[in-house]
């Protein structure tokens, strides 16, 4: 969990990290489940599901000038609902203010 304060752009939210689907229905939420990023505003009143489901978020970094998160992890690019060998890093910018994917690399 952090908070993400950027002054000059009005950016005040909360980032956290989370496992909340059991993608693999193994019967509960493991290692092999993806971690997913969720916004949260500071008085807790609205949640934001920054990351799609099928995507596994490995690191992120917040870019306090530009306003951008940048996360880095795998999709699930033939929905077999696990990660796999044959799935390749792909990176994704976040807009920190209207909390929507601008880039995809």
């Amino acid at each position: 969990m952090e908070q993400i304060k950027i002054d000059e752009l009005y950016i005040n939210s909360i980032l956290v990290s989370a496992k909340t689907l059991d993608r693999n229905s193994k019967n509960g939420i493991d290692g092999e489940d993806p971690t997913q990023l969720f916004v949260l505003s500071v008085d807790g009143k609205t949640k934001t599901l920054l990351t799609p489901s099928s995507f596994y978020v490995q690191k992120w970094v917040v870019n306090k000038q530009s306003g951008t998160l940048t996360v880095t992890g795998f999709p699930d690019l033939n929905q077999n609902r696990k990660l796999d060998k044959s799935e390749f890093s792909q990176i994704e910018i976040y807009d920190l203010k209207t909390l929507k994917l601008i880039h995809k690399i």
